[in-house]
């Protein structure tokens, strides 16, 4: 497990990136995370954070290594 966090503390937004990763053999491993943005969210006049506008994005990946 792990993760990484970027923040923006003018406007208390922030970019979170969890994951998790698990070694399904020698030679392989099982990955999974997301990226999820914090704050407000764009209004009429444009955005009002900087990570507020961000969708939230999920991925998993299998690595194989020989």
């Amino acid at each position: 497990a792990g993760g990484t966090a970027l923040v923006n503390l003018d406007d208390n937004s922030a970019l979170l990136a969890p994951s998790l990763t698990y070694s399904v053999s020698d030679n392989a491993t099982a990955s999974a995370g997301a990226y999820v943005g914090t704050g407000d969210e764009p209004g009429p006049s444009g955005p009002r954070t900087e990570f507020g506008s961000y969708p939230d994005t999920y991925f998993i990946a299998l690595n194989y290594y020989f």
